[in-house]
């Protein structure tokens, strides 16, 4: 995407461009386009640095880089961007406190990598640039929804926008659905089911299993993968009683 729209880039990053310094592409750097590309990666023991997605770890090849390489005490994890809680990398980030294992593609998987974070290079851009992209559109907008960001942050930023703008702020539950029209906009209000100890967190592992198991598309076993979810349909009226 990068590469195909090289005009809107900025001057300092065309000047490079120009004088034969691509920071996109450069000597040493290989693309794995296919999943025995990706797989080949984990078979080559010369040592190498690997780029990969998604940034928190939740999917895509990198949980089959971490399932390959985390438990090895002669490699490096490091995080480029935001870990939010809740997520595999905040999860391994923060191992000294959440323990040394985790669960990767069904697997337990001991951390052994030395882990670093690294600020700068992943950011959203902040309330002051956010606020001033508002006040580009030529009218205010009718209505401007805020789901993305920590509770505190958002209800902050909705005083922001409500006292320069004209504009009606909406800050969505999770579960609820939001359908927008010409006219108006609807958001629908779902019952979630809430969870206590044991409870909470045994739904979340079979969750998380069954999600695994789908992601690999590798040996799924159709009678397991509903026994999973039976288990789960069954943990779930429990609670409902």
């Amino acid at each position: 995407v990068f590469k195909q729209n090289c005009k809107i880039l900025n001057k300092a990053t065309k000047r490079l461009i120009e004088q034969g310094d691509d920071p996109l592409l450069f000597k040493n750097l290989h693309f794995s386009l296919t999943t025995e590309q990706s797989k080949q990666i984990n078979r080559d023991e010369t040592p190498k640095v690997i780029i990969s997605a998604s940034g928190m770890l939740d999917g895509g090849r990198v949980k089959h880089h971490l399932k390959h390489n985390l438990w090895k005490d002669n490699s490096a994890l490091v995080f480029v961007g935001y870990q939010a809680p809740g997520t595999l990398g905040h999860r391994i980030l923060n191992y000294r406190e959440f323990g040394d294992e985790v669960r990767i593609l069904g697997e337990s998987i001991k951390i052994r990598n030395e882990i670093y974070q690294v600020e700068g290079f992943s950011a959203h851009g902040d309330k002051i640039l956010l606020l001033d992209w508002i006040d580009k559109v030529k009218n205010d907008p009718l209505k401007i929804i805020l789901v993305h960001g920590e509770v505190e942050s958002m209800e902050s930023m909705k005083k922001d926008i409500e006292k320069r703008f004209t504009s009606e702020v909406l800050m969505p539950d999770l579960g609820d659905t939001i359908e927008t029209t010409y006219e108006e906009e609807v958001i629908e209000h779902e019952k979630l089911i809430e969870f206590e100890g044991a409870d909470k967190e045994a739904v979340i592992e079979h969750l998380l299993d069954l999600m695994e198991t789908i992601e690999t598309k590798e040996s799924i076993s159709y009678d397991k993968t509903m026994d999973k979810i039976e288990e789960i349909k069954t943990l779930l009226s429990n609670r409902k009683k």
